[in-house]
């Protein structure tokens, strides 16, 4: 899952060739929001062309691209608020908004303030990247309730931008994935990494979960009627 450059690549052309056909489905929105997630696996692509932090120069495009992953990552929930209330089929009712709105206040001002921090496989990451940006040198996550405001503003998103039944789809795919990450990686420190690999399949699964399916054969008493009004136009 995501443990070298070429796993990367892979799983960012799977998820975004996902999110192509999601859209062509009639889930715009949605699939907006995850090729924002899938990007990801591009930042993790490129954090794997620059190893190891120990060389200066592959340190320097590496804490360039660390950066970038922050800002990618920080802001997902913010892309899927502009991909709902621009493409999205039901209008966000204002208290989504002003939340949303919150968020993304919150999230520029904490991102704007890390320190930028080499990404590299570590002895408990391995063989995953760890995403050092959210922590302090001790491991610590001092920037938890960005997260916890991160999870609640998209599962508020995907329940009122959404029908329902899609709504609740999305967000019990969104908690569930994640809280199974944390529960298998989080000491490992790799949850964001393997995270976004399931968001990457996510589209997939949405595609079978959410295709069309076939309405209920007609009854011999509608088609009966359906050929009388025929016949009345005639």
């Amino acid at each position: 899952m995501c443990f070298g450059r070429g796993v990367s690549v892979a799983t960012w052309v799977a998820g975004m060739a996902g999110c192509g056909l999601l859209a062509w489905s009639g889930h715009l929105a949605v699939a907006i929001f995850l090729a924002w997630v899938v990007q990801m696996q591009l930042i993790e692509a490129l954090l794997w062309a620059h190893q190891p932090c120990s060389s200066p120069a592959a340190a320097a495009a590496n804490l360039r691209v660390s950066a970038w992953g922050a800002w990618v990552n920080h802001l997902e929930p913010v892309a899927l608020w502009g991909a709902l209330a621009a493409f999205g089929p039901l209008p966000l009712p204002w208290y989504a908004h002003a939340i949303a709105a919150a968020y993304t206040a919150y999230a520029v001002a904490v991102t704007r303030g890390m320190a930028a921090r080499c990404t590299e496989p570590t002895r408990a990451s391995a063989p995953h990247l760890h995403w050092r940006w959210n922590e302090t040198l001790r491991g610590r996550y001092p920037f938890a309730p960005l997260y916890v405001f991160f999870l609640a503003t998209v599962v508020l998103l995907q329940l009122t931008g959404l029908p329902s039944a899609e709504g609740a789809t999305l967000a019990v795919l969104t908690v569930g994935s994640l809280g199974i990450s944390w529960m298998l990686y989080g000491r490992r420190h790799a949850i964001g990494a393997v995270w976004c690999f399931a968001a990457a399949l996510s589209p997939w699964l949405l595609l079978l979960l959410w295709r069309k399916r076939p309405g209920p054969a007609p009854t011999p008493d509608a088609e009966a009627s359906a050929h009388e009004k025929l016949l009345q136009r005639r």
